[in-house]
């Protein structure tokens, strides 16, 4: 079925495998293109078009011409930059690179029916648009020309053209994200993240770190939860899908949450889609004309970092302790070789103070406290204090404390005004000085 097939490839799109560009699957084209990035819009008929953040393409050399151009290192971006830099592509006297202009030679196209519509290849498509490409770099020439394109583009696809589709394990840092289950005709769940497929084959990425393959006909339904519990679902996905339906004139936007298969026919098969104000709600696939996909600017994609026992981070930067002793009864001293973590603030506005450490246990236990010290000056050197009692009376709350699946407890503090601060390690008798400035 068509149809079901085109809806189960939509669930791939969502694959969140990298936070710093839009680049969510490899899609492997079978005249060796490579498009990497995300399918915007999808209709009925197999008809795609990619967003890419950066593409291989293949052309044959016929019709095609190509002139270089060596460029001035400060007239690159920062993209080709760092391309240039990693490939060891930069030339040695002056750092610059060739890149090319790749034309389409229209003179000498083909005009066929065969070479148009949805039955073109990609190729042909690419020519009969008479595409240009600017500032490519040449990979491969003679038969074929092969070119490497850093900038962002937009282009026509069909199932037909496509030999695999792959997406990358998602970070071990990577907080936020969604998790499928995948409901098989045997009664057998499987659940875990996507990794890619093929015409007639879906892959899930499992937590011991291969891949699963599945049959795409044997798949019932395929249901979407998110993988930070802490997260809303709409928060961990930086696309949402918009369903265009038929006699609707205003599109249905939000996240599609189940696609379920299970009916004879395309009345008895539907989607849910959790829309952006939070209700969900059923659409009949015979009853949906197109999908897409829209930038979803209130997407949280959360990161953790990996700590070690022992490690803490303050504002993601790495401290030092000091240790602390009582000099009298109630009176707790900061040894004198202390060294002060600088936190920029100012007086009337809060101020964030974030800490992170590993947690053995993997609970949210805190292990410090905050609380501001007295500083004076002993033999003209810089002595800090506290007191039991400011512990019990004057310790600044935590406003969040989360523990990650990677054991690394996170606690965040808001201060007001400047001054010096101690977190405390009672348990250890140290201390962490953080000094806010101004």
């Amino acid at each position: 079925m068509m149809m079901k097939k085109i809806l189960a490839f939509l669930v791939a799109t969502l694959c969140c495998s990298s936070i710093s560009a839009v680049v969510f699957q490899k899609i492997y084209l079978k005249n060796g293109s490579v498009l990497n990035g995300y399918i915007e819009s999808l209709n009925k008929n197999g008809e795609m078009i990619v967003c890419t953040d950066n593409a291989v393409i293949c052309l044959g050399s016929q019709d095609v011409s190509v002139s270089e151009t060596k460029r001035a290192y400060n007239t690159l971006n920062a993209e080709w930059k760092n391309w240039g830099e990693k490939n060891d592509a930069l030339a040695a006297d002056d750092r610059g690179l060739i890149l090319s202009n790749v034309m389409i030679d229209v003179s000498n196209l083909e005009d066929t029916a065969s070479a148009k519509g949805i039955s073109a290849s990609f190729e042909q498509r690419l020519k009969n648009d008479r595409r240009s490409f600017y500032d490519v770099r040449i990979l491969e020439k003679g038969a074929n020309i092969k070119f490497l394109e850093l900038t962002s583009n937009k282009y026509n696809v069909t199932w037909a053209d496509i030999e695999t589709i792959k997406s990358d394990k998602r970070a071990r840092n990577v907080l936020s994200g969604l998790v499928r289950t995948y409901q098989m005709a045997n009664s057998r769940t499987v659940t875990g993240e996507y990794a890619g497929e093929t015409a007639g084959t879906v892959s899930v990425w499992q937590s011991e770190g291969y891949a699963e393959n599945l049959n795409f006909d044997e798949i019932n339904s395929v249901t979407i939860a998110a993988l930070n519990p802490q997260q809303d679902i709409l928060e961990q996905t930086p696309l949402y899908d918009v369903v265009y339906k038929k006699n609707s004139r205003i599109p249905l936007k939000g996240l599609i949450v189940e696609y379920n298969y299970a009916g004879k026919s395309l009345e008895e098969c539907f989607i849910t889609v959790k829309r952006t104000d939070g209700y969900k709600e059923n659409v009949k696939m015979s009853d949906i004309v197109s999908l897409a996909k829209e930038e979803n600017k209130d997407c949280v994609i959360k990161t953790d970092i990996i700590l070690n026992p022992g490690e803490v981070r303050v504002n993601r930067d790495t401290v030092s302790y000091a240790a602390v002793s009582e000099i009298t009864g109630n009176i707790l001293h900061v040894a004198d070789d202390a060294k002060l973590k600088k936190v920029e603030g100012k007086n009337g506005t809060p101020i964030r103070i974030t800490v992170e450490y590993y947690s053995a246990a993997g609970s949210n236990v805190e292990v410090f406290q905050l609380v501001k010290v007295v500083k004076t000056m002993v033999k003209k050197k810089p002595s800090y204090n506290f007191s039991y009692k400011d512990l019990v009376n004057k310790e600044v709350k935590a406003k969040t404390v989360e523990t990650s699946v990677n054991h690394t407890t996170k606690v965040d503090y808001e201060v007001n005004g400047t001054g010096v601060y101690a977190l405390y390690d009672s348990q250890a008798k140290r201390a962490i000085l953080i000094d806010v400035v101004p």
